[in-house]
């Protein structure tokens, strides 16, 4: 079975813009259920971001919570946080520091890495940019390390979500 490694983005932009949990709670449901059957994962840093960055109160942030040890949220293994090292020098050697610090600082080369090690697809809101951009984005970055990635629509689409 293919893993989706879902990126902070997606959630967000679920929350705020196409499918907000009071409007649309059919999407969460399936997004429920595909944590639930181990088709939808994110890093624990993606957890972080989401919980850590949001009110407590907030709605997604208490989506996140009641899910994290339900399967959501993956801690790394050796493979994982070995990855993460070469997705690091890979990123210092190709931006400037700031940018790389900026990218690094997150989960973003997380997720990245688990998909690697995992032979799963990144799923992030974050678009490509041109190939001479001076800031790391995570589909650059996965085009490099060989990594499958798409947007949130490709893979409702993939995974023939009807909500």
């Amino acid at each position: 079975m293919t893993r989706y490694w879902l990126d902070a983005s997606v959630f967000i932009e679920a929350q705020n813009v196409n499918y907000p949990m009071d409007t649309v709670p059919s999407y969460w449901k399936w997004i429920a259920g595909k944590v639930a059957d181990g088709t939808i994962v994110c890093p624990k840093l993606v957890y972080r971001e989401i919980v850590d960055g949001l009110e407590k109160q907030d709605s997604l942030a208490k989506w996140f919570q009641t899910r994290r040890q339900n399967g959501l949220c993956i801690a790394p293994d050796k493979a994982v946080t070995d990855q993460v090292g070469i997705i690091s020098k890979y990123v210092f050697k190709q931006f400037k520091q700031h940018q790389a610090t900026n990218f690094l600082r997150g989960a973003d080369s997380w997720i990245i890495a688990h998909a690697q090690a995992d032979k799963g697809v990144v799923v992030t809101q974050e678009s490509s940019l041109r190939p001479n951009s001076h800031k790391p984005r995570i589909p650059d970055v996965c085009r490099n390390f060989n990594v499958s990635c798409m947007n949130g629509m490709e893979m409702m689409k993939k995974l023939k979500a009807k909500i």
